[in-house]
């Protein structure tokens, strides 16, 4: 079960804080997204048996704030192609919350200050007469 192997991790990583998430690359820095899965599923469905993971350290800092994905191996923070694909990835996974945080606030902020009266829409008004029309006979079958 996931649960086992994510404990197994944070023993031999050394791992007590529970604020920092543990995940599994392959050798080309490809994560393997564990944290994303229910902590039962059978890790045979998402690890191929006899394959080669890196530990792979995910934090945030004091403002919730996702922190670059880092290696536990040393020698893989030295290998530009690894490390190209482990920022990818977290670009891609972290980035686009950290904007919606900025834009929701400044969204609020922007429809606090316009009216509160709802606006009706052309095409709102359309679909209220489309329904008021007579029943369609056409999917009724004869007798």
């Amino acid at each position: 079960m996931l649960v086992n192997v994510m404990d197994l991790l944070r023993k031999k990583c050394s791992i007590d804080d529970e604020d920092v998430s543990l995940d599994l690359a392959d050798e080309e820095g490809m994560l393997k997204c564990l944290p994303d899965y229910n902590v039962r599923v059978n890790t045979k469905h998402l690890l191929k048996p006899r394959s080669t993971y890196v530990p792979i350290k995910m934090e945030r800092d004091e403002n919730d704030v996702a922190k670059p994905y880092e290696p536990f191996v040393k020698q893989l923070k030295e290998n530009t192609e690894f490390m190209n694909t482990l920022l990818v990835q977290y670009r891609k996974r972290e980035l686009p919350f950290q904007g919606k945080k900025d834009r929701s606030a400044s969204r609020n902020r922007a429809t606090s200050s316009s009216s509160s009266t709802p606006r009706v829409t052309p095409s709102a008004s359309k679909m209220k007469s489309k329904k008021g029309g007579p029943p369609s006979r056409a999917g009724k079958a004869s007798r």
